[in-house]
């Protein structure tokens, strides 16, 4: 069976207490791959490398509300961007 692990920092990784979970194929309803079950040191593990590799400063705990919502606004834009790029193709046929 397939082993889905973390990627934090460019290396695959286990979930720091070693647990893990089955993932469902919804088709088949049978176990698809085993998954590192991640908690919050893992996340933050992950958080603090993106901010590393991407020389972002780490914030304190409550302006991390506000990176969230920046990062959904920012998801929302380029959804929008997409669907006006699909628009724009399917009017070229």
């Amino acid at each position: 069976m397939r082993l889905v692990r973390h990627v934090i920092d460019g290396a695959e990784t286990e979930a720091r207490d070693g647990r893990r979970f089955f993932a469902v194929d919804p088709w088949t309803r049978g176990p698809w791959a085993e998954v590192c079950l991640g908690d919050r040191e893992d996340a933050a593990r992950a958080v603090l490398a993106v901010c590393r590799r991407l020389a972002i400063p780490v914030v304190p705990r409550g302006a991390v509300h506000a990176i969230c919502n920046a990062g959904r606004d920012a998801a929302e834009v380029l959804l929008g961007y997409s669907s006006a790029a699909r628009e724009f193709a399917l009017a070229g046929e």
